[in-house]
């Protein structure tokens, strides 16, 4: 099963607001330290801020983890950040064009495989994302090295 977007960027959102708790962080400073674009990263953000697990500054001046990550179940998000995409067009009846879809077999496997992927991730939280000090300081250190390369990268397309 593949993520969407939004489930992708909110999973990363909030392990990089996880690890940088204690202060606010703009959607731009996340968009850099994982290399994409700003739009999507507020996208997912205000999905966040819906879902009640992140929250604004007043004024802009960035976000904030509005949930502990041992209270977000990963089943959860990835329910309510999936949501409307069903894994087949044969999911969705008014729609469907499949011509064996009223013999076929696969719905229902894909609907059981759906449920247990997402059983799987309701067995962990945001929390086991970020366990240990040292993975917490891999992403630390990983950050770190994409902000000098994506500063090199703005010095070299200045002197040119």
């Amino acid at each position: 099963m593949r993520l969407n977007p939004t489930t992708d960027h909110a999973v990363r959102i909030l392990i990089y607001l996880s690890i940088h708790e204690g202060r606010p962080v703009l959607s731009e400073e996340v968009a850099r330290a994982y290399g994409t674009s700003p739009a999507a990263i507020t996208r997912a953000m205000d999905t966040l801020e819906e879902l009640g697990l992140v929250r604004a500054e007043e004024g802009g001046g960035g976000f904030h983890m509005a949930a502990a990550p041992s209270e977000i179940p990963l089943g959860w998000l990835t329910r309510n950040t999936e949501a409307g995409l069903p894994p087949a067009e044969c999911f969705e009846a008014a729609t469907c064009a499949c011509p064996i879809a009223p013999a076929c077999m696969l719905k229902n496997i894909f609907a059981e495989a759906r449920q247990r992927f997402l059983d799987t991730l309701e067995r962990y939280t945001l929390e086991d994302c970020l366990a240990s000090p040292r993975r917490q300081q891999a992403f630390l250190r990983m950050w770190d090295r994409q902000a000098g390369e994506a500063r090199m990268g703005l010095e070299a397309a200045r002197a040119t």
